[in-house]
């Protein structure tokens, strides 16, 4: 069958799983279970990836693949939260019904196809995000608004010498080596925080050419921290080299003649 690729059964293969997964868990074999859940999850990156790689995307795949995410997801939350189960230390019921909730909520405003935004480039491609004002009590920008300052830093990054392999980038999370599909640099961090301990400027921008600083942070405080400690040696060692509608960005003041070399 044409739409029987390999990609497709392992999705298949994944659904298939999670009966046995929640009868493993209700009869204690929890080894055994974590096991199965472990295998599930390796599916689920694998039936992507050579989806992408071999051109075995079809339709099915696109509809099948996230309901098969959905359904291990609910089934775990709610066979771990069962009482009885043999578990030191079941999930709250609370939770369980929190993430249910945000779940449902979501596809809910994600049926409104008219208010529905998909990403059609870098290593984000297919990802789709409820549009419109979505307010939070804590992040104080919509997924829209992100996704879109997001892309607009890859475009930024693109156009440098590097390609934005070791960017630095002064906010709270840090997705850009997995959004342009480079190695991320030596000690690089994913998440900053003003309670965290952070790294000397040296070690921090070692290896590093580029910085990109946000005008809509997802955390004011971790721009401001970073900028206050930061400030100096970018003055010193960073010229402006952009400014974008959300960013600027700086690019190390190089020797005359020398140009940053891209890691392979």
């Amino acid at each position: 069958m044409k739409n029987l690729t390999l990609a497709n059964q392992l999705t298949l293969l994944r659904i298939a799983l999670i009966p046995a997964f929640v009868l493993l868990v209700v009869y204690g074999y929890l080894g055994w279970a974590l096991l199965v859940f472990a295998t599930a999850g390796l599916t689920d990156a694998l039936d992507g990836l050579i989806a992408r790689r071999a051109g075995q995307r079809t339709s099915i795949g696109a509809w099948l693949d996230p309901m098969a995410d959905k359904l291990l997801l609910v089934t775990t939350f709610i066979v771990l939260t069962l009482p009885g189960i043999p578990m030191t230390n079941p999930i709250p019921l609370w939770l369980t019904v929190a993430a249910m909730a945000s779940l449902v909520a979501y596809h809910l405003a994600a049926a409104r196809k008219d208010e529905l935004v998909a990403v059609d480039r870098t290593n984000l491609q297919g990802l789709a995000v409820p549009a419109g004002d979505f307010p939070h009590p804590v992040d104080p920008i919509d997924q829209d608004d992100y996704v879109e300052t997001i892309l607009e830093a890859a475009d930024l990054l693109k156009r440098t010498e590097s390609g934005g392999q070791g960017a630095v980038l002064f906010d709270q999370v840090d997705p850009m080596a997995f959004v342009l599909g480079v190695p991320p640099r030596h000690g690089a961090r994913l998440w900053l925080d003003p309670g965290f301990p952070w790294p000397q400027p040296e070690k921090l921008f070692a290896g590093s050419n580029d910085v990109l600083i946000p005008k809509r942070p997802v955390s004011e405080d971790v721009k401001r921290e970073a900028l206050e400690l930061y400030g100096p040696y970018l003055a010193r060692h960073f010229r402006h080299r952009a400014e974008s509608k959300n960013w600027t960005l700086l690019s190390r003041a190089l020797d005359k003649g020398k140009r940053p070399q891209r890691r392979n």
